[in-house]
């Protein structure tokens, strides 16, 4: 059974959190991105630095608003050889249909 997800939208510094409930090990700096890691060495959180110009990256039309307006998210993590792939979603009060997107990133996790 998955643990349960969190989600939190900082306005004054633009950060978007995702994160599972459990016990952080550790986290790893990655850009914009810190990737929360888990005592077994897996993916259990997120946290997306300037959130908005990423949302508008994705052709999201007032981010700002779609970020304050945070009803659900998702967070997933594919590990393979040379990284780990993050996928993660968030609905908004606002949309009809969640912001969804993936990150790749070359840092080499358990399986």
């Amino acid at each position: 059974m998955e643990k349960e997800i969190v989600f939190d939208y900082d306005e004054e510094n633009d950060i978007l959190w995702i994160h599972r409930k459990e016990k952080i090990k550790g986290s790893i700096d990655v850009a914009d991105f810190i990737v929360d890691i888990s005592t077994d060495e897996k993916v259990i959180g997120l946290e997306i630095m300037n959130a908005t110009d990423h949302l508008e990256e994705l052709g999201i039309k007032n981010p700002k608003e779609v970020l304050k307006n945070i009803s659900g998210a998702k967070l997933r993590a594919v590990y393979r050889q040379d990284g780990v792939v993050i996928y993660f979603s968030i609905t908004s009060k606002l949309n009809a249909e969640p912001v969804s997107s993936s990150i790749a990133m070359p840092i080499a996790l358990k399986s």
